[in-house]
Order: structure tokens, then C-alpha cells, then sequence
């Protein structure tokens, strides 16, 4: 795979060769290695190598603007040129639009360095999955799940002189163990694969197996005290900033904080950030219209302060950009990735203690197909999986038959009472990775039960 400084060369050589005054572009490669199993055994095992050059021009006339972009996987100069001859024809029939200046280098923010871990080999990954294999079969059970890693090379220029360069990589273990009625999850993700806590991710399967093995009992629909694992969190804290905290949503008036920027909307203890430097998150160090990323404050101490924006929203908010840009031109929202939760109230030691301090309550281990219900409230609905839990005098008591939810996110993030001191970096089906702690949420509404 090409290294970061070859990168670099190309990049100079790809907006030398441009035909447009103005140029902006975008050169990733990668490689990446994913292993999946079923029913105690390894099924499928790939890798693969991608390079992607994406090219944006940007022409100004009497008449206004012209913006577009193409993209290629091959990085010789003939297909590069190619490419550009593609774009300078689209750029031919498209009609004026506003287009915002190219962003230019001056960026206060420090873009560190990081050296990327190198992608699993087939066999480290195959030695991770015998530890679940073992374990579940020896206790006559069924493990599944996958050991993925990756690993890219990213660079971004364009013709104002801004060239920013990165690495990153990421690896995670997912574990799954089931059997007799029963189920358990537990993950690992970390930037480097050799991090990875495999055996007690396994080990955290297989004792939430074995315990909701035992018979699951249903519980009646409603208001319930939870205990959120990490998991479970840091999807709501993506769905939240992806449909919260939008600038062009606030700009559109389609977001439920429209008009309220300043103001105070969740319980005083808790901070929203976005912190893509913390190395136990690993994002990237620039977004796709070049402006470095630094620490966000979105909501501190319950008051909104800040909102996911690019160039043009910044523009538009008379703000600065908060380094959450897509490539242009897009129709998307800006969207923080690796949002967090801080808490300035008391702090538990461990998920344990949260329980400790419900009455009668439900332990969730993960959520399952999370999606939106409303984005002015804004709500959220989806099922419990993979380990749920009764919670009775401040203890564990029984497993239950997974629940649906149904809540307000406004609600949720005022009804937060308690925080564990433990993190752990927890990815999401949609895409992003939160460094989340347990919480305990005080009247978490579920909608329905289910047979299972």
C-alpha cells in the first residue's frame, strides 16, 4: 500500500496536472481484512486493497458559479486525465450555482501525526475467533460474529496551497454467543487490532449467554430506570448528532433546536463534545472540504452551544467551521461522527455500581435496529438485543424477553442521572465510533415486548 509521503507526491502531481484555476482534491488508499463466523466455525475470510482518487473543479464566470466532482480508481496519469477531461464536460452543461471559495491553509488547529497500525493478519484473526469457538462449544453453545481491521492513507489538497495528510486504522472483535433461548454480546474495538480485548470480550458473551439461558420471563411496557451499556449509548449519540446538530437542519429550520442555539435544553451535568484527536478514537484528522478537526463542544453543561457546520453554514451562522464538512457539492448534513458524552455529575466506578442504584430497572447490552421516529422531537425506536436484563434492589435478577423502545431524545438526555468512569470506544451500525460510558437513565420508555 502507498505511504502517507507517497501520497503526498501524487497529490502535487494530480493538481498540476488540473485544467481548472481552481482544484480540490482527494486521494485515499486502503486495505482492509474482514473475518466472519457462524455456528462455531469460520465462514468467511477476505481482504482487499482500494484506491480512490476524487477530483473536484470549480468554474467561475459572468453567469455565476460551476462546481462538480468525479471520481476514478486508478491513480496513473492517464486515467487522471481522464478523469479531468469527464469533469471539464459536466462542467460544460451544468448551470450556475452559489459555490463558496476553496478553503484555504491557516487553520489554527494542529494537525498531529499518527502512525496507522497495520491491518490483522489472517491468523491472528483466526486465533481470536478459536477463543469464542472454544468457549461457546465447551459450554454447549453457538458463537458468531466478526474480527474486522483496516487501514488508510488519506490525502487532501487543493489549488490554494492547503495539503493535509493522515493515517488511520481500526480493528474491532464482535462476539455473539447463543443457546437454549438465550444470548450474549461482547466487542472490542480499538485502533490498533493488537489491543483488542478479545478474551474479556468473550468471556462477557458467554456469561450473559449462560445467565439469559436459564429462561427468559416477559416484563409489562413502559416507563423503566435502564442501565445503557456502552453499546447501546453510543447509538444514541450518533442518531443524535446526525439529526440534532446539523447547522444546515438549524439553517432549514428542520431540526427540534431551531431558533434555540444558547439556550438550555438538558440537564446541567451534561456535555455533548466531539473530540476526533483523542487517540482511543482515532477519527480523522481533516473533513472533506480540507478544514482541520479539533475538539467541538456542541452542549455544555445543558446549553447548546455550537452545531455541526461546513464552510458554507459557517458562513451562513457567521461562525467557524467545526471541521464536520462533506465533500462538495453534496446534499448531506454536516454530521459529527465520534460525539461523547461528558458528565460533571457524580461518577460511578463501573456499570455494576449503576445497577446498584436502581430500585427496579432494565440492564440493556445493545441496541438493535435504531432508527428515527420523528426528527423535531427528535425520537428514537428500536429493540433490545444480545442481553437484557431485569434490575431489582440494585441487583441483576432475571433475563427478559427483549423490548422495544420509543423515546425522546430531549427526554433521555434530561432524565440522565448517572455516569461510569469506564469508557469503552464502541462503533455503531451507521457508521461513527463513540468513546462511551454506561449511564443510568431514569424513566426509559418501552413501547412493546416481544417473544423472544
Amino acid at each position: 500500500m502507498m505511504t502517507k509521503n507517497d501520497l503526498l507526491k501524487v497529490s502535487q502531481d494530480i493538481l498540476a496536472a488540473s485544467p481548472f484555476k481552481e482544484t480540490e482534491i482527494s486521494v485515499q488508499v486502503g486495505e482492509s481484512a474482514l473475518t466472519r463466523y457462524g455456528d462455531n466455525r469460520i465462514s468467511q475470510n477476505v481482504s482487499q486493497e482500494n484506491t480512490s482518487v476524487s477530483l473536484r473543479g470549480i468554474v467561475r464566470g459572468g453567469q455565476g458559479a460551476r462546481t462538480a466532482r468525479v471520481e476514478t480508481d486508478q491513480i496513473d496519469a492517464k486515467s487522471v486525465a481522464r478523469a479531468y477531461e469527464r469533469l471539464e464536460k459536466i462542467l460544460d452543461v451544468l448551470p450556475a450555482s452559489e459555490v463558496a471559495d476553496l478553503h484555504a491553509s491557516g487553520d489554527r488547529y494542529v494537525v498531529p501525526e499518527r502512525r496507522a497500525a497495520d491491518v490483522a493478519e489472517p491468523e491472528f484473526a483466526a486465533q481470536a475467533v478459536q477463543k469464542a469457538v472454544r468457549m461457546a462449544s465447551d459450554n454447549g453453545f453457538q458463537s458468531s460474529g466478526t474480527f474486522s481491521s483496516d487501514r488508510q492513507n488519506r490525502v487532501y489538497a487543493n489549488s490554494t496551497g492547503l495539503q493535509l495528510a493522515n493515517e488511520l486504522s481500526d480493528s474491532e472483535f464482535a462476539c455473539t454467543i447463543e443457546g437454549s433461548g438465550g444470548a450474549g454480546r461482547g466487542f472490542s474495538n480499538r485502533a490498533d487490532a493488537k489491543e483488542l480485548k478479545v478474551d474479556a470480550s468473550v468471556k462477557r458473551a458467554l456469561e450473559k449467554c449462560k445467565f439469559s439461558s436459564q429462561g427468559l420471563e416477559s416484563v409489562t411496557p413502559g416507563n423503566y430506570d435502564v442501565v445503557l451499556e456502552p453499546a447501546a449509548l453510543a447509538e444514541v449519540l450518533v442518531f443524535f448528532g446526525w439529526i440534532g446538530l446539523s447547522a444546515k437542519g438549524y439553517l432549514e429550520n428542520r431540526v427540534f433546536c431551531k431558533g434555540k442555539l444558547g439556550e438550555k435544553l438538558f440537564d446541567e451535568r451534561v456535555t455533548l463534545l466531539d473530540d476526533p484527536l483523542n487517540p482511543e478514537i482515532g477519527g480523522s484528522y481533516f473533513d472533506g472540504q480540507g478544514v482541520a478537526k479539533h475538539r467541538v463542544t456542541f452542549v455544555q453543561n445543558g446549553v447548546l452551544k455550537e452545531l455541526a457546520n461546513d464552510l458554507k453554514t459557517a458562513r451562513q451562522l457567521k461562525r467557524a467551521p467545526t471541521g464536520h464538512g462533506i465533500e462538495e457539492p453534496n446534499a448531506s448534513d454536516p454530521i459529527p461522527w465520534n460525539i461523547g458524552l461528558d458528565w460533571s455529575g457524580d461518577r460511578a466506578a463501573d456499570t455494576t455500581e449503576l445497577v446498584s442504584r436502581v430500585k427496579r430497572g432494565i440492564l440493556v447490552t445493545q441496541f438493535h435496529y435504531t432508527n428515527l421516529i420523528d426528527v423535531m422531537i427528535p425520537s428514537l425506536t428500536g429493540m433490545t438485543r444480545n442481553g437484557t436484563f431485569l434490575i431489582e434492589d440494585g441487583k441483576i435478577t432475571k433475563p427478559i424477553r427483549n423490548m422495544r423502545f420509543m423515546q425522546s431524545m430531549t427526554e433521555f438526555f434530561n432524565n440522565v442521572d448517572a455516569v461510569s468512569r469506564e469508557q469503552e470506544r464502541a462503533s455503531t451500525f451507521f457508521g461513527g465510533a463513540s468513546l462511551a460510558p454506561s449511564v443510568l437513565v431514569r424513566k426509559f420508555h418501552f413501547s412493546s415486548g416481544t417473544e423472544f
